[in-house]
């Protein structure tokens, strides 16, 4: 077709050509095409004239044979129709794609925008000119794909990002990790327009909207919609973790959990906030940050509707509807909503306080105790009542206060089954039973006292 338009000089646009904004260039590009066309054409056929003479037999100029629409590029020697012949090959490729055609493989239906990939891609159904790994018996359809794969085995990383020296073993995996020093995102949903900084991160976001979940689970039949996120799940059921740490050997399911573990050795916190200039060792732990500073809380709680900024605060206030204690004391079996709590708990059987004020030198046996501790020599109480406006130096007080308010005893006396709004009522309450008089006043017992 592209041959017919260049040979004939034809101008007017083909079918599938007619859109505005493809038009122009390719009316440009006929253009080119006509004038190169016509450049070789005219060079071709003065080679093949005979040498001209400098006049006629009457004295006057000879006539030269000017180039005819209808001169046929087989008029052309062998070298320059070969040439011709690529410049056409070339542009129907070319206009073909700015025309958005496709070619469709009739095996699987997957259509591509051009001929040359339709080909390579239909060997995966043939079976025939592909290029086997010979350490585990891969095939690929291009030679180039097979080198590639090859440092999958040998583990050379030829590709180093020049801010952090990282390597990688592909070009593009490169380009994507330097977007993450620049914080380009050039790939748009279409649907949402939330930014990527990868195709495959917007390919896994694409999931979300059509609910397209390919790839299940045999143990428990959660679907995903990347193969590589259903690898990485896997390990949770095999217990498979093979990635290895080279200084202290933990081991990891999954090669970003190692990366990002290697910076507790290294130091490396390569992610900057943009506001505060504080560094932080993990993109997660950045975005996070910028929520402090944004006060965005995009997470939302479906029972009250509370807002929070991490995913893992509302999952902790989640239990606060459902009563979930999954972290459980293994000396006295009492059970907490957050693992922070059971850390803090069971330093009242070891007796560690490995939080220390540095105004009085007082020990504490966590960093919450510490900070509402630090309260009484400030005098801040930045805990405040909604209901009364009461300020309070730490958050258990304010809670303890809020009961006040709404009425609820959640402590229950195990023998006459009286309710109290504090733990710290009950402990009094139950020495009424057991006759336990643990007090004194000066250094009378308060047994002597009555």
């Amino acid at each position: 077709m592209i041959t017919e338009y260049v040979q004939t000089g034809r101008q007017e646009l083909p079918q599938g050509f007619r859109s505005s904004t493809v038009a122009k260039s390719y009316g440009n590009f006929v253009n080119s095409l006509w004038n190169l066309g016509v450049a070789i054409t005219s060079a071709g056929a003065s080679r093949n004239q005979q040498p001209a003479r400098d006049s006629t037999e009457d004295g006057s100029e000879p006539s030269r044979r000017e180039h005819s629409d209808d001169a046929p590029i087989g008029s052309l020697d062998s070298s320059t129709s070969n040439f011709a012949a690529s410049v056409f090959q070339r542009a129907r490729h070319e206009t073909e794609s700015m025309a958005g055609n496709s070619w469709e493989c009739h095996d699987c239906n997957k259509t591509f925008s051009k001929k040359s990939t339709l080909s390579h891609h239909r060997r995966i159904h043939q079976m025939d000119g592909l290029f086997e790994c010979t350490v585990c018996t891969k095939k690929f359809t291009r030679r180039d794909h097979l080198n590639r794969h090859i440092r999958v085995h040998t583990g050379e990383k030829p590709f180093e990002c020049a801010v952090c020296n990282k390597k990688f073993n592909q070009a593009s995996n490169l380009l994507s990790h330097l977007r993450t020093h620049t914080w380009e995102k050039p790939f748009e949903c279409t649907v949402c327009n939330k930014k990527f900084s990868s195709t495959q991160g917007l390919r896994n976001h694409l999931g979300n909207h059509t609910g397209e979940k390919l790839f299940a689970c045999a143990d428990c039949n959660r679907k995903f919609n990347h193969a590589g996120n259903l690898r990485s799940h896997l390990r949770t059921h095999t217990g498979q973790k093979p990635f290895e740490c080279a200084v202290c050997n933990k081991k990891f399911n999954h090669a970003g959990n190692l990366r990002t573990h290697l910076r507790t050795h290294t130091g490396e916190k390569p992610f900057e906030c943009t506001v505060c200039n504080k560094r932080f060792n993990e993109t997660g732990s950045l975005r996070k940050h910028l929520r402090t500073h944004t006060g965005e809380k995009p997470f939302e709680c479906t029972v009250c509707n509370k807002k929070f900024s991490e995913t893992g605060s509302l999952q902790i206030h989640l239990r606060t509807h459902t009563g979930e204690k999954p972290f459980e004391c293994t000396v006295c079996n009492k059970t907490f909503n957050q693992a922070v709590n059971l850390r803090s708990h069971l330093r009242t059987h070891t007796g560690e306080k490995p939080a220390e004020c540095t105004v009085c030198n007082k020990k504490l046996s966590s960093l919450q105790s510490l900070g509402s501790h630090l309260n009484t020599h400030t005098g801040a109480k930045p805990f405040e009542c909604s209901v009364c406006n009461k300020k309070f130096r730490s958050a258990p007080g304010l809670r303890r206060h809020l009961k006040t308010h709404t009425g609820e005893r959640p402590y229950e006396c195990s023998v006459c089954n009286k309710m109290f709004g504090q733990a710290g009522h009950l402990r009094n309450h139950l020495r009424t039973h057991t006759g336990e008089r643990p007090l004194s006043l000066g250094k009378k017992p308060l047994s002597k006292l009555t």
